[in-house]
Formats: C-alpha cells, sequence, structure tokens
C-alpha cells in the first residue's frame, strides 16, 4: 500500500530516467507518494535563469519547501528515509561503497549513451563490455554469493541493491550484444528478484517510456 512521509516531497528532474531513477525506485519500493515533476528543456532553461535550481542543475528534491540537490545526496536521504540504509555504521558505508561501485560503471557508461558517432558508439560499447563490465559483474556476484541472503549488505533490501538494479536494468535497455546477457547467474537472479517486488514491478510497469 501507498503512504506518505512525514514530509511531502517533489522530485524535479527531466522525462527521463538518468539520475533522478534511482531516488525515484527508492520512494516506489518504500510505497511512498512524491511528486515526479518532468520537465522539458525549455522549462529547465527557463527555471535554471530564474535562479530556482541550488546549482543551476537538475535533479533536484523539494522537501517542505527546503530543496536538496545532487542526485545521491538525495537518494541517500530518501533510503535513509524509508528504511534502505542500514542502522549500523559499517553496513551503510558498505551500501555507500556499492553505490559508488555502480557510479563509476555509469560514468564509462554515460557518454557512450550520449555519443551521436555511431561507429564511436559501437566501438566504446564494445570495449566496455570486454575490458570492464565482466569484471564489474564478478565483483558484485561474488559479493552477492558471500553474503548468502540474497542482498548485497545485510540480510534485507538496501538502497544498495537498488542501484545496481537500476544500472543492470539501463545495461539490458541498451540491448548490445555481450551486455546483460554476459552477466553472472547470481547477479541475474538479485536482479529479478529486486524487479519482482511488487512495488516496483508496480512502478516499472506504469513508468514513462523513455530511452535513457
Amino acid at each position: 500500500p501507498w503512504r506518505a512521509m512525514a514530509a511531502k516531497c517533489k522530485l524535479t528532474y527531466f522525462n527521463a530516467r538518468g539520475r533522478a531513477e534511482l531516488p525515484r525506485l527508492i520512494f516506489a519500493y518504500a510505497g511512498v507518494e512524491f511528486v515526479d515533476e518532468r520537465l522539458d528543456r525549455d522549462q529547465f532553461a527557463e527555471r535554471k535563469a530564474s535562479g530556482a535550481f541550488m546549482f543551476g542543475s537538475v535533479p533536484v528534491l523539494e522537501v517542505d519547501g527546503k530543496q536538496l540537490a545532487q542526485s545521491l545526496a538525495i537518494a541517500r536521504y530518501v533510503a535513509r528515509q524509508n528504511g534502505l540504509v542500514p542502522a549500523d555504521d559499517f553496513r551503510a558505508a558498505q551500501c555507500d561503497m556499492w553505490v559508488d561501485y555502480v557510479g563509476d560503471a555509469a560514468a564509462k557508461v554515460v557518454p557512450l549513451i550520449f555519443e551521436q558517432d555511431q561507429e564511436k558508439k559501437t566501438a566504446g560499447f564494445k570495449a566496455f563490455f570486454t575490458e570492464f563490465f565482466g569484471g564489474w559483474c564478478a565483483t558484485w556476484a561474488k559479493a552477492l554469493e558471500a553474503n548468502a541472503t540474497g542482498y548485497i549488505v545485510g540480510d534485507s533490501m538496501t538502497w544498495a541493491d537498488l542501484a545496481v538494479f537500476n544500472f543492470l536494468s539501463s545495461i539490458k535497455s541498451v540491448g548490445i550484444q555481450g551486455g546483460f546477457d554476459t552477466v553472472p547467474p547470481s547477479l541475474k537472479a538479485h536482479h529479478e528478484r529486486v524487479g519482482s517486488h511488487p512495488n516496483i514491478k508496480k512502478y516499472i510497469d506504469a513508468r514513462a517510456v523513455t530511452p535513457f
């Protein structure tokens, strides 16, 4: 069932998954209502020129009239508010570590998504999958198998699980040969487990279809 946080939240971004999708997934998993404001480029430019955004960029989260910027700060706040950051400080730091590890991979992929030269894009994805992605996935798989709970940290869902789910969903949507098909079985099983959660499935089934 949907519930409301004590604070009313509005998340502002473009009509894309991008840097706002992790906090959206956290809200969805927790069953929390929020305003999902999606701007087109003209609306963003107008709002930016008016000084509406703290750092001149999106996403931003408005909480009871106060603004929070930076996508991971937003995601971490929403996760903490909804029980997806462990109370134990070391486990919380482990979650930060894994989310940062997702960021390492995303930093390699995002420029390729926006690459206009098709030959460069294809070559870049090929290099990503052959030189980086296999080892990255193997590290996740090894940690999942060692933890043996079905989750990456502790014995329940954290925002780190949602972060890797979100990234692998993007890899899957790219649809390039040698991508999601090469993910190890334990990591694929994790992806399916997160994606089959009723609240996550409901959100994904209803969300806007966007290229990235």
